[in-house]
């Protein structure tokens, strides 16, 4: 408990850091810190394996290693690297559902669940829709839509491990997929519609949070 404790507050502390130093262009501390908020979760998964599968284990390691990667080159915000960072992501989010889907129940037992898929990608096709007329190209566009429709698919396959783990487990990777879903939201709307005044504060409060629930509730996954 008291290790939660200690890193709850190490991590929350990075986070602070990184907010401050983008609220402030700070650059230098944005490169050191940024990095660090994946780094720390890595750390933190691997010196606390739970009762995951090793195998699971090690795939949603490798999503951590493309999102870390995803940090990095959104971070340096070269306009020739937002594809790439936006590519690393994607990888991540597909590593992050086939884990997901690894610890739910089957379709076929729970079929009414197939349902719950529409708000997801319903939202989904609304973003989509909005950005459409401010993409500059078609690349970007196919780029957005395919993003679009797998984080809305992570999240889905967030709410099918509901009779898969435990409550707590459920309820902690669930917020955090809900919360990754806003935090690129927020990115792709000030990225390409309208500023979002304080942008930086929402933005990685929500990301950094949302890492932070999935890798935490990953470690409780086992049922009660």
């Amino acid at each position: 408990m008291k290790e939660i404790c200690f890193f709850t507050t190490f991590f929350f502390g990075i986070c602070l850091i990184n907010i401050t130093a983008e609220l402030y262009d700070i650059k230098w501390l944005v490169y050191c810190s940024k990095p660090c908020i994946m780094m720390s979760l890595f750390f933190f998964l691997i010196y606390n394996s739970s009762s995951t599968e090793r195998h699971t284990q090690n795939l949603f390691i490798a999503g951590m290693v493309f999102a870390l990667l995803g940090d990095i080159f959104l971070m340096i915000r070269a306009s020739g690297l937002f594809l790439p960072g936006l590519a690393a992501f994607l990888v991540m989010q597909w590593i992050y559902t086939s884990v997901f889907l690894r610890q739910s129940v089957s379709l076929f037992k729970e079929k009414f669940m197939l349902w719950y898929y529409i708000p997801f990608i319903g939202y989904a096709t609304l973003l989509v829709y909005l950005l459409f007329p401010a993409l500059p190209d078609q690349i970007l566009k196919t780029g957005v839509a395919v993003y679009a429709a797998s984080i809305a698919t992570m999240a889905y396959a967030a709410l099918l491990r509901r009779h898969g783990v435990s409550t707590k487990s459920f309820q902690m990777v669930f917020t955090g997929a809900i919360l990754f879903v806003l935090s690129d939201s927020l990115i792709a709307i000030n990225r390409f519609l309208t500023p979002v005044p304080l942008v930086s504060i929402w933005v990685m409060g929500t990301y950094a949070t949302a890492q932070y629930l999935i890798v935490t509730g990953i470690r409780k996954e086992k049922m009660a």
